[in-house]
This record gives structure tokens, sequence and C-alpha cells, in this order.
């Protein structure tokens, strides 16, 4: 998830990342089956493994986080956690706008027909 400002070079980077390491094993891996024989798969098998375990305990879940939420999520800690926590957190926080709208009068059916003129006057014009 890359801000909006450095989205571009972010992506960017990350495909010529990909085409790298795409690269360096499309090249080596011949000399590796040379050199380790069937051992190889052992190899890529165990960076596999590792990779499971790096994924679940410092990836936090992104399922159902809005974008502007994305650096509070990685920050979180227990990352194990951290989704169910920002997740809390926005329901409570929209909960509290939606208690203060309606404390003021201004619940969704008003909000809902200022829309409707809104997007009428538009029609108009």
């Amino acid at each position: 998830m890359f801000d909006q400002n450095t989205r571009a070079l972010g992506q960017a980077s990350a495909a010529a990342s990909n085409w790298f390491w795409n690269f360096i094993i499309s090249r080596f891996t011949p000399q590796m089956f040379t050199a380790m024989g069937f051992g190889v798969y052992f190899f890529f098998a165990s960076l596999m493994i590792f990779s499971v375990i790096f994924v679940y305990f410092l990836v936090p879940e992104t399922k159902s986080i809005p974008l502007e939420a994305m650096d509070h999520l990685f920050a979180v800690r227990p990352v194990a956690k951290a989704n169910r926590v920002v997740i809390n957190e926005l329901r409570e926080r929209d909960e509290s706008v939606r208690r203060t709208m309606s404390e003021s009068g201004m619940d969704d059916a008003v909000q809902l027909e200022k829309a409707r003129e809104r997007v009428g006057h538009l029609e108009h014009v």
C-alpha cells in the first residue's frame, strides 16, 4: 500500500524488484541443480516455509481496512490482532460520528434529503 504521492514510484520499484528476483532465480537454478541435485527442492521448500512464518507474524491482514487507515494498521502490534483492533476503532469512530449527528439533529434522512437536493440542483444546471 503506497501513499498517493509515491504510488507510481512504489509500484515501479516493486515491479522492477519482481523482475530482478525472477531473473536471479532463473539464472542460477540450473547451477544449483548441478551443485545440489535434489537439494534444490529442499532449499525452495524451506524458503516457502520461512515465508509463511514471516507473513503470519509480520504482515497484518488488510481485509476491510480503508486505504486511509493502512498506516495505522501497520503500526499496531501484535500484528496478528492488528486487523481486529483497527476494525473496532473504525466502528467506534463511526458510531461516535453517527451519535454526534443524531444529537445535533442531523439524522440519515435529513442527510439523504440534502444530498438529493444537491443532485437535483446539479441536474438542472
